[in-house]
Protein backbone atom coordinates (compact mmCIF):
# COMPACT_ATOMS: atom_id res chain seq x y z
CA UNK A 1 0.00 0.00 0.00
CA UNK A 2 1.13 3.51 -0.75
CA UNK A 3 -0.20 6.86 0.35
CA UNK A 4 -1.06 9.43 -2.27
CA UNK A 5 -2.53 12.77 -1.19
CA UNK A 6 -3.71 11.27 2.08
CA UNK A 7 -5.39 8.27 0.45
CA UNK A 8 -4.32 4.67 0.54
CA UNK A 9 -3.98 3.15 -2.87
CA UNK A 10 -2.67 -0.11 -4.15
CA UNK A 11 0.00 0.21 -6.78
CA UNK A 12 -0.32 -2.58 -9.30
CA UNK A 13 2.46 -3.15 -11.78
CA UNK A 14 1.70 -2.06 -15.32
CA UNK A 15 1.95 -4.67 -18.06
CA UNK A 16 5.36 -4.97 -19.62
CA UNK A 17 5.53 -3.11 -22.91
CA UNK A 18 8.42 -2.33 -25.17
CA UNK A 19 8.48 1.32 -24.14
CA UNK A 20 8.47 0.38 -20.45
CA UNK A 21 11.35 -2.03 -21.03
CA UNK A 22 13.26 0.70 -22.84
CA UNK A 23 12.60 3.17 -20.03
CA UNK A 24 14.06 0.72 -17.51
CA UNK A 25 17.28 0.76 -19.52
CA UNK A 26 17.29 4.55 -19.71
CA UNK A 27 19.60 6.32 -17.30
CA UNK A 28 17.77 9.40 -16.04
CA UNK A 29 20.99 10.92 -14.77
CA UNK A 30 22.32 11.33 -18.30
CA UNK A 31 22.37 14.92 -19.45
CA UNK A 32 19.43 15.48 -21.79
CA UNK A 33 17.63 12.17 -21.17
CA UNK A 34 14.36 11.98 -23.13
CA UNK A 35 11.05 10.27 -22.48
CA UNK A 36 8.52 9.28 -25.16
CA UNK A 37 4.71 9.49 -25.21
CA UNK A 38 3.83 5.91 -24.10
CA UNK A 39 6.31 6.08 -21.23
CA UNK A 40 5.07 9.44 -19.93
CA UNK A 41 1.49 8.14 -20.06
CA UNK A 42 2.51 5.13 -17.94
CA UNK A 43 4.47 7.29 -15.48
CA UNK A 44 1.52 9.64 -14.95
CA UNK A 45 -0.72 6.63 -14.35
CA UNK A 46 1.78 5.26 -11.81
CA UNK A 47 2.03 8.61 -10.03
CA UNK A 48 -1.76 8.95 -9.75
CA UNK A 49 -2.40 5.31 -8.69
CA UNK A 50 -4.19 4.25 -11.87
CA UNK A 51 -4.13 0.81 -13.41
CA UNK A 52 -4.02 1.91 -17.04
CA UNK A 53 -2.01 4.57 -18.86
CA UNK A 54 -3.80 7.88 -19.31
CA UNK A 55 -5.28 8.78 -22.69
CA UNK A 56 -3.54 11.00 -25.21
CA UNK A 57 -6.20 13.69 -24.75
CA UNK A 58 -5.60 13.72 -20.98
CA UNK A 59 -1.87 14.03 -21.62
CA UNK A 60 -2.42 17.03 -23.91
CA UNK A 61 -4.77 18.66 -21.37
CA UNK A 62 -2.24 18.18 -18.56
CA UNK A 63 0.45 19.75 -20.73
CA UNK A 64 -1.83 22.69 -21.61
CA UNK A 65 -2.80 23.22 -17.94
CA UNK A 66 0.86 23.20 -16.90
CA UNK A 67 0.63 20.10 -14.70
CA UNK A 68 3.47 18.54 -16.69
CA UNK A 69 6.25 20.36 -18.58
CA UNK A 70 5.86 21.15 -22.27
CA UNK A 71 7.41 18.79 -24.78
CA UNK A 72 10.83 19.57 -26.17
CA UNK A 73 11.22 21.22 -29.54
CA UNK A 74 13.36 18.69 -31.38
CA UNK A 75 13.64 17.64 -35.02
CA UNK A 76 12.31 14.20 -34.04
CA UNK A 77 8.96 13.17 -35.49
CA UNK A 78 7.52 11.88 -32.20
CA UNK A 79 7.06 14.11 -29.15
CA UNK A 80 9.60 13.79 -26.34
CA UNK A 81 9.92 15.33 -22.89
CA UNK A 82 12.89 15.92 -20.61
CA UNK A 83 12.90 12.99 -18.17
CA UNK A 84 14.14 14.91 -15.13
CA UNK A 85 11.52 17.67 -15.54
CA UNK A 86 8.70 15.14 -15.88
CA UNK A 87 9.75 13.14 -12.81
CA UNK A 88 10.02 16.32 -10.74
CA UNK A 89 6.60 17.56 -11.92
CA UNK A 90 5.01 14.22 -10.97
CA UNK A 91 6.71 14.19 -7.58
CA UNK A 92 8.64 11.00 -8.32
CA UNK A 93 12.04 12.65 -7.90
CA UNK A 94 13.35 15.70 -6.08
Amino acid sequence: MAFHHGRRCRITPLPETESLQESKKMNINELGARIDRPTIRELIAYATCRNRPISNSTLLRMEKDGRIPCRLKTPLTSPVWDTREVLEALGLQQ
